[in-house]
């Protein structure tokens, strides 16, 4: 697959460079031997066979590599350890160490925050705010810390959109239009995914990912919110004709590792893993951003109608977003989180 040959390409160069940084001649002291206790750690994947598991593979090799094997890590890809939301909860817990996984809302409705739509416009400016100082990186520092998890950075999966089973008849991207009746998929209690198809004429359907194809299949929706071009024409490919990429929130995984177990650590560890974290989290945002022309490529050759808004319907989406779905987001996140975002996104 293109995208994870030039995943690994970025990765490698990375740890070349990486590699040439010294991290110490001193021998091996007594606090460190015990950061290392020989017993592997767990790492967490519900990917297999793609860019976040490569780079899962490739950021526990350099873990390994640079802390001189003296930290081992195992890898459970495809959710062997529970789904995604389990396994945070267990990172939460020390049942598993570490692993690259979406933040979950189920344990702090006020990290719907970090999914906040129209909060960042274009790849570079979403590189910032999540590389390390960014302000959606610091905030999810601090939201994480609350749970008993170290957020060591962020993986871009890119900008999200919706998808239509059928090529429609009306403008998607027109708040006004009529819709007809037509039903797309949100993820169950995120509010603003809700709001904004509401708001934009459709009817919104919480059906959690699980069933989204069958209910695609068999007619339940006729389309769906809550994933990037990559990930609708990998899954569902041949119950959807038409994609939407009105780029409403970027969509991220991130390296999370148990809070007490990233403390008992020494600091030359705890720069290493960050470093090597970090480094790997932002060479994914080049990565996104190529994969993502090249799935509207594959998306056009099979037949589908690809839709890009204009500059002025991304402004009229913005607006609404800012002035009428915000405010709904307060009932989850609070107040007092909501008008801290608002002063940082300006």
């Amino acid at each position: 697959m293109k995208r994870n040959r030039l995943f690994m390409m970025l990765v490698l160069s990375i740890v070349a460079v990486v590699s040439m940084i010294p991290i110490g001649c001193a021998p091996e002291t007594a606090e460190q031997e015990s950061d290392a206790s020989g017993t592997a750690w767990r790492w967490y994947s519900n990917h297999i066979g793609d860019d976040s598991a490569a780079c899962s593979e490739a950021t526990i090799a350099d873990i390994e590599e640079q802390t001189n094997g003296r930290i081992k890590i195992d890898f459970y890809p495809a959710g062997q350890l529970g789904d995604w939301i389990e396994g945070v909860g267990h990172i939460m817990r020390g049942t598993i160490d570490a692993g690259l996984v979406c933040v979950a809302m189920t344990y702090d409705p006020r990290c719907e925050c970090l999914y906040l739509p129209c909060a960042v416009k274009t790849y570079d400016e979403a590189a910032a705010a999540w590389g390390p100082g960014g302000w959606l990186f610091d905030l999810a520092s601090e939201l994480l810390a609350e749970q008993n998890i170290k957020y060591l950075g962020t993986f871009a999966m890119g900008f999200g959109g919706f998808a239509l089973a059928d090529i429609p008849d009306f403008d998607p991207m027109d708040p006004d239009s009529n819709k007809k009746g037509t039903k797309v998929r949100v993820c169950p209690g995120v509010t603003a995914h809700e709001a904004y198809i509401a708001r934009y004429g459709y009817l919104p359907t919480s059906i959690p990912w699980s069933d989204l194809y069958t209910a695609l299949q068999t007619g339940v929706v006729d389309g769906q919110m809550g994933s990037t071009a990559e990930v609708a024409w990998e899954q569902q490919h041949d119950v959807l004709h038409c994609w939407v990429q009105n780029n409403y929130w970027f969509e991220f995984e991130s390296f999370q590792m148990n809070l007490d177990l990233w403390n008992s650590l020494s600091s030359d560890d705890q720069e290493v893993i960050q470093d090597i974290c970090a480094k790997n989290g932002q060479a994914s945002f080049d990565v996104a951003e190529a994969a993502q022309e090249l799935y509207f490529e594959k998306m056009r050759a099979a037949g589908w109608r690809v839709v890009l808004p204009t500059t002025e319907q991304l402004a009229t989406q913005a607006t609404i977003t800012h002035e009428e779905i915000w405010p709904q987001m307060e009932a989850r996140v609070g107040t007092i989180l909501m008008d801290q975002v608002r002063e940082l996104v300006g």
